[in-house]
């Protein structure tokens, strides 16, 4: 069974915190983040997945989601598909 990696689970927590101001819904649960792959040491890479190509604040996104990582001591690379 594999270990179960606490400061991403905890950076999980931390993105269900980033509401999208249009709808009042966190980013999780719209299904915007992809996926969350370990790349090393205490570095992750997000995939985000805006609900339209042309979002407006798809920097406030991003900016947001590298906040919630550094805050559980992580470092972030987050890629928009």
């Amino acid at each position: 069974m594999p270990k179960r990696d606490e400061k991403i689970e905890n950076f999980k927590k931390e993105l269900k915190k980033i509401i999208d101001p249009e709808v009042g819904i966190n980013i999780m649960d719209m299904g915007l983040i992809k996926e969350i792959r370990k790349r090393g040491k205490g570095k992750v890479e997000v995939i985000f997945s805006p609900t339209i190509p042309t979002c407006p604040i798809v920097g406030f996104f991003v900016e947001e989601i590298r906040k919630k990582a550094e805050k559980v001591g992580l470092e972030c690379d987050v890629k928009i598909e």
